[in-house]
């Protein structure tokens, strides 16, 4: 499976005080717990342990998210967030993946190690701004 790279801006800052505009690896997915789904857009982050999705999405799939099994992550900052673990499934294409995945109340969603990349040989061609997915042939 192929996806293009989408379109992402950087507000403007003292670093960049014209912005910036660059393309990301964010692709469609749908969220499913139940009888329950979701659409949204996630960034295929090598540097997250987990998928990680907001509160909203949970309360869109019929789950309260601080009921779930509490973790701890940790981001660019160094500064603990609470993430709240339930079982999903999350379709990517054709193919659904049964997934742990941690519900944040300030993370944008986001596609990890765990419950992503475990599934998929994954390749970022930045010059071609295009993510590539493989399904692992052993999962």
């Amino acid at each position: 499976m192929k996806f293009p790279y989408r379109p992402a801006a950087i507000g403007k800052s003292e670093a960049f005080p014209q912005g910036l505009k660059l393309h990301r690896p964010i692709i469609r997915v749908t969220l499913m717990h139940g009888d329950q789904s979701l659409d949204l857009y996630a960034v295929v982050d090598s540097g997250a342990d987990h998928c990680i999705f907001p509160f909203d999405a949970a309360k869109a799939l019929g789950l309260d998210p601080r009921t779930g099994k509490k973790g701890v992550m940790y981001g660019i900052n160094r500064q603990p967030t609470d993430v709240f673990f339930h079982p999903i499934e999350i379709l990517i294409g054709e193919m659904a993946i049964k997934v742990y995945a941690g519900f944040s109340g300030n993370c944008p969603p986001l596609l990890g190690q765990l419950g992503f990349f475990e599934y998929f040989e994954v390749r970022l061609n930045l010059q071609k701004q295009e993510l590539e997915l493989k399904p692992c042939p052993s999962k």
